[in-house]
């Protein structure tokens, strides 16, 4: 691996600076006071702050300019950082490990640039195939860079990295935040509660909602399949170099037991009738290649021809001590209606090259139905330079989360 590793490189600097240089141009000013082993992380840490902007739509070239200080005073480290904004926003920890400033970087950027106000900017409209749907309800806005998105008891649910928001009457309220420095994933609904996915440090943990308040907690993920809580665990593979897919096979709370091949990523799983033989028993999600399935028992129905784009939020491990950690990226969410599974395929562009960046420069919204003996692929809509991020149904539409550089929007499809 790590001669794998050594040859790729080199040409992966060079065309990530070359792609980054044309679309985000302002760099911060990073400044290390402290032991040998810290200052020489300078160039790493600010490589490091501009690619997670990028991964999380940041646009630093939008920004004033961003100074972050790093100084060890003993065994603390100080992480500070001051955007020159109006009014000034800034970011301040005391970590006491090297090893904390990635999560401390990450912080910083959901503090200073994600959480900061902003202004609304124009943006393009939803391209949607004319004949297959119809919009009819105007968009929501938000002032933030949402997750994950649900509709539960006729509400619209939508989070960011900190706090679940209900929409009332199109505003985000308030609803429920994390309780330590958790990161929200992706938020699911659960009979009369709701299922918050988050990051804690490297781990992923779950908190059950019920009417804002959390009334259980795992140390493990914990997601609904098919009306049950099920949950799994996630290893490194030293042989596989580009994430970490190693899932158990899904354990049910209330002893159900569902059989998944393996490969399957666990935190896409969900269930729906979309062959008439099967009656409700199929398992859709992802395999390692990040192509669609279909599954019966452990074996495979079916596979799309598309690979789909995993979304960007991870987790990292360290495999090997001399290789860049090895990261598990969240796959799309994948929903049934009326036999049509239905998914998002965001577009990398050239960034697909690179196993650990994500960037986008558009998406669509694919629906897949049987026709006859196959699958038939069809386009429900597509946007240009933004993302989706999630997607939803209620009654009579499907709710799709487009992320945006500085804000996201919810956007009414009627099917």
């Amino acid at each position: 691996m790590m001669k794998r590793t050594a040859l790729y490189l080199p040409l992966a600097l060079i065309l990530f600076m070359f792609y980054a240089s044309f679309a985000y141009a302002a760099e911060p000013k990073v400044e290390i006071i402290g032991s040998d082993d810290l200052v020489t992380l300078k160039p790493v840490i600010k490589q490091s702050i501009i690619a997670r902007c990028i991964s999380q739509g940041v646009s630093l070239e939008d920004y004033p300019e961003l100074t972050v200080t790093i100084f060890q005073l003993g065994e603390v480290i100080s992480f500070d950082a001051v955007l020159n904004s109006h009014p000034p926003r800034a970011f301040h920890s005391d970590i006491k490990e090297l090893s904390a400033i990635s999560n401390t970087i990450d912080e910083m950027i959901s503090t200073v640039f994600i959480a900061s106000p902003v202004i609304k900017q124009s943006r393009q409209p939803v391209k949607i195939k004319p004949g297959d749907t119809r919009q009819t309800r105007q968009d929501i806005d938000l002032p933030f860079i949402a997750k994950s998105l649900i509709v539960h008891d006729d509400s619209i649910y939508v989070s960011d990295d900190k706090t679940i928001y209900i929409i009332k009457e199109k505003q985000a309220e308030q609803w429920w935040n994390t309780p330590k420095k958790e990161k929200i994933f992706r938020i699911y609904a659960y009979q009369d509660s709701i299922v918050a996915l988050v990051r804690r440090t490297n781990d992923l943990n779950t908190y059950l909602i019920n009417k804002d308040k959390t009334v259980k907690h795992w140390t493990k993920p914990v997601i609904p399949i098919g009306g049950s809580l099920a949950y799994a665990q996630i290893s490194s593979d030293a042989n596989i170099p580009d994430g970490i897919n190693m899932w158990t096979d899904p354990t049910f709370m209330d002893g159900k037991r569902i059989v998944v091949p393996s490969g399957t990523d666990f935190l896409s799983i969900t269930m729906g009738e979309v062959t008439p033989a099967k009656q409700n028993h199929e398992t859709l999600s992802y395999d390692k290649k990040g192509r669609l399935t279909i599954s019966s028992a452990n074996r495979i129905l079916w596979s799309s021809s598309t690979k789909m784009s995993p979304l960007p939020v991870f987790i990292e491990q360290e495999i090997n001590s001399q290789d860049p950690p090895a990261r598990y990226y969240m796959m799309p969410r994948i929903l049934v209606n009326n036999g049509e599974i239905i998914t998002i395929n965001n577009d990398r562009g050239m960034s697909k090259i690179f196993g650990n960046l994500i960037m986008f420069k558009g998406f669509e919204i694919l629906g897949y139905s049987l026709d006859g003996s196959r699958f038939e692929e069809r386009a429900l809509a597509q946007m240009g330079k933004y993302y989706c991020a999630d997607i939803a149904l209620d009654d009579r539409s499907l709710l799709a989360l487009i992320i945006t550089k500085d804000n996201s929007f919810v956007q009414f499809i009627d099917l």
